[in-house]
């Protein structure tokens, strides 16, 4: 219980840090998930990139700040995927198993090598770690690979908040 509420405690404060180092004003519009990415994907596909999505192992569920996370990790990819990629196609993989999320975004590429962690990357890398993820950035054989592991929390059972 005191690993769980400790736990909580630093997400909440890791959050909480991210808002104050944005220059934005905050929202109090609702957050954007998992559950929004078939509109996600659709948007896409109407603008020209061909997006595949593929779940493996149930449907996601993730903290709410994971949820969100994961979403805008999926968006920014798959904009980078339109900016950048060749062949106006993506792949999402999303899969789960009872500790963590998976998600791994692929596109082709004109070339093996890769140009940088630019701003949106950087701060991507800065929101999976804000919920405890980690995420890997590869170019191989014409193919970049974004790989993201999020900690998949499910609530305790009790109503009295949420376990790992």
């Amino acid at each position: 219980t005191i690993r769980g509420a400790s736990r909580r405690v630093l997400g909440d404060i890791g959050n909480l840090l991210a808002v104050l180092r944005s220059d934005d004003e905050p929202s109090l519009d609702p957050q954007p998930g998992l559950g929004q990415l078939p509109d996600l994907v659709d948007d896409f596909n109407r603008t020209g990139l061909a997006v595949t999505v593929r779940h493996e192992g149930g449907v996601p569920q993730l903290t709410p700040t994971g949820d969100v996370v994961a979403y805008r990790a999926i968006q920014e990819t798959l904009t980078n995927a339109a900016r950048h990629g060749s062949q106006a196609r993506a792949h999402v993989l999303l899969s789960s198993t009872a500790d963590q999320v998976h998600l791994v975004i692929t596109n082709p590429t004109e070339s093996d090598a890769f140009g940088g962690d630019g701003f949106g990357l950087s701060g991507m890398r800065e929101r999976v770690a804000s919920v405890r993820g980690t995420m890997d950035i590869a170019v191989e054989a014409g193919v970049f690979r974004l790989e993201i592991r999020l900690p998949r929390e499910v609530p305790d059972g009790n109503g009295q908040g949420w376990a790992s």
